[in-house]
């Protein structure tokens, strides 16, 4: 047990090792992922599974499916990390990666993974209503895949994230994107976002717009939701 106990923590080690000296981990950054693998550390010593495990190496399969570590790491990369951390010590396993995403960052790509279709890029709006080009991934079937954090996400609004002044326009306008591309379903992940609109910025893209007592129409977001009266929908 003390050997096998012994092994685990190595390849933590390695695993630890191997995400701090990664190029694209930034240092502000390192706090937010320390807790993580914290987190990591603490399941492993107290799974005695894990320890037991590691001793029956021939013909391991390994089954690797994180999250992204919210504006640090891919869900991608973090497999790719895990992966080489597990191969120097047990090369012989069988390791299978599998990226998922709860909706947030990396939910295109975890569909990319698994399902024939093709990128697409387009003009979008960051948070604060600047232009930017974001993807979306359209999968065969003519369902777009699209992720809220992809234009109005908390890494794109950095230091300046106020959810009283940030808009989903930009959501709207890969919707709408898709749409005339051919899209038959729309697949929407809403995590990571840095909005709290409720879908009005969104909304005026595909041409519902807010109006105001006075019968003004506008775009609202977060912090004057409570001066919208009605929506109006688009003409047919």
């Amino acid at each position: 047990m003390l050997a096998s106990m012994s092994l685990s923590a190595t390849i933590f080690i390695d695993l630890l090792r191997s995400m701090l000296t990664q190029s694209f981990f930034s240092a502000p950054m390192l706090p937010t992922s320390a807790a993580r693998l914290l987190f990591l550390m603490r399941a492993c010593r107290s799974s005695r599974d894990i320890s037991e495990c590691l001793q029956k190496t021939d013909n391991m399969n390994i089954l690797l499916s994180p999250d992204s570590f919210k504006g640090t790491l891919t869900s991608s990369e973090v497999c790719d990390i895990i992966e080489s951390a597990l191969r120097n010590r047990i090369p012989d396993c069988n390791v299978i990666k599998l990226p998922a995403a709860d909706g947030g960052e990396g939910l295109c790509s975890s569909f990319a993974n698994s399902n024939d279709g093709e990128w697409i890029s387009a003009d979008a709006k960051d948070p604060f209503g600047l232009s930017l080009r974001a993807e979306y991934y359209m999968l065969k079937s003519g369902a777009a895949v699209i992720e809220t954090a992809s234009c109005a996400g908390l890494p794109l609004a950095g230091d300046r994230a106020d959810p009283t002044v940030t808009t989903t326009a930009g959501v709207g306008m890969l919707i709408r994107d898709a749409v005339i591309f051919g899209a038959k379903r729309i697949i929407l992940g809403l995590g990571g976002s840095a909005t709290n609109d409720c879908g009005a910025g969104m909304a005026s893209e595909l041409g519902f717009w807010s109006v105001s007592e006075n019968k003004n129409s506008f775009v609202s977001v977060g912090v004057t939701l409570v001066e919208v009266e009605h929506i109006t929908a688009p003409k047919q």
